[in-house]
């Protein structure tokens, strides 16, 4: 399947890149809100599954990610966490709301996308959610040994973003990190409450979610095992219908959106979708 490619203007100007998935008669629409210095393509072929199943689907980079990168060096790059959850995202969302306004709209949201849903204004346009290897970041989750590293990487991570500019994608994140986002990713991480001790409560809109959501979380997943995959799932408590569906490896953090998983996890993910929307 062939994408259209679309620019997205966000509230404050900027233009993000997305990709939209044309279903031929389609029963809903998806936006996919990626994870932390991860570029769209990464979730193509799961878009186009979606688009097949009959949910026109949009993919999109975050600004300073991907084809949302501005020229230039990324030193220039004033992305925060917070213009990612509560601009870019709902930009696209708006956008794909407009587009089919009599059709439902789902948020099919990995790692850091399903993490601040709950941040965007714009959460009431959902009519469901799928959250895919979602947990929150405190280290009392993870094993001793792992929380110590983790420690450091907090303290670490501020330091080569204040001395570079940024995060680079060699270090083991994928895509190139803006430094902006990187220190509110270690700030966010440092507190024992993760966002929600760090983002001012006018900002938390967890507590008006009430539509259908359901997390799919994996056993093997070392950035959100499983207690970090509880406590994220809390955070929607007030949905109508909330479920976890909690299932073994190998799939780790990122594998759901691989070829490899389309057989054995995409049309569970489907079926949770479809359930979600009657």
């Amino acid at each position: 399947m062939q994408p259209e490619p679309i620019d997205i203007e966000a509230a404050d100007g900027r233009s993000i890149s997305a990709l939209r998935f044309a279903a031929t008669d389609p029963r809903a629409t998806v936006v996919i809100r990626g994870g932390t210095a991860i570029p769209q393509r990464f979730y193509r072929h799961f878009a186009a599954a979606l688009a097949e199943a009959g949910y026109t689907t949009y993919t999109f980079d975050y600004r300073g990610i991907g084809h949302s990168r501005a020229p230039g060096s990324l030193r220039r790059e004033d992305a925060r966490y917070l213009d990612w959850a509560q601009s870019d995202a709902p930009a696209v969302a708006a956008h794909a709301r407009r587009q089919a306004p009599d059709r439902p709209l789902v948020a099919v949201c990995h790692s850091f996308g399903a993490q601040t849903l709950g941040l965007d204004p714009g959460l009431d346009r959902y009519a469901a959610a799928l959250l895919i290897a979602a947990g929150s970041a405190d280290g009392a989750h993870w094993p001793r040994h792992q929380r110590m590293m983790l420690r450091v990487l907090w303290r670490i991570m501020p330091l080569i973003a204040g001395t570079v500019g940024y995060i680079p994608g060699w270090m083991g994140l994928g895509e190139d990190l803006p430094g902006g986002a990187a220190r509110d990713w270690a700030r966010w991480a440092r507190h024992p409450r993760f966002l929600h001790g760090v983002v001012e409560p006018d900002a938390l809109h967890y507590a008006r979610w009430g539509a259908p959501v359901t997390m799919m979380s994996f056993a093997d997943d070392a950035y959100a095992p499983p207690g970090a995959a509880a406590e994220a799932f809390g955070w929607y408590a007030h949905a109508a219908d909330a479920r976890h569906d909690r299932l073994d490896g190998p799939v780790g953090h990122f594998g759901f959106f691989r070829p490899a998983a389309a057989e054995a996890l995409w049309p569970r993910a489907i079926e949770h979708i479809e359930r979600m929307l009657g």
